[in-house]
């Protein structure tokens, strides 16, 4: 009986683990966000995925927190990957566009 609840334990601790890694894909910035001074980037292929990674609706749009300004050109194809961010990432902005959801962004490379 130990052994069964070992091994179910080691196997949760294992999903957890594999859960937390950074997830990569493709994506374009559409332009900078009117509020937060962050660039907003499109997910098209991936919407769904992106959005259980944010915790969010399934908007396909973010803000894309810590992107390298080098890639903030609207019509930048990336290859990212992201997570979700932590609560110290997130900060208030104004209101003077729509509310969209954040990812963070841990590595990017251009893909043309």
């Amino acid at each position: 009986m130990k052994w069964n609840v070992l091994l179910l334990l080691v196997l949760l601790l294992a999903q957890c683990q594999k859960e937390s890694l950074p997830k990569e894909f493709e994506a374009e910035v559409v332009g900078m966000g009117p509020d937060c001074g962050l660039p907003l980037i499109d997910f098209p292929d991936a919407t769904h995925q992106v959005a259980v990674i944010a915790g969010s609706a399934e908007w396909g749009r973010y803000y894309a927190y810590q992107l390298d300004p080098k890639y903030w050109k609207a019509g930048q194809k990336l290859r990212v990957q992201i997570r979700k961010p932590s609560a110290e990432e997130l900060r208030p902005c104004t209101t003077w566009g729509p509310g969209y959801p954040w990812i963070t962004i841990i590595a990017a490379q251009p893909t043309e």
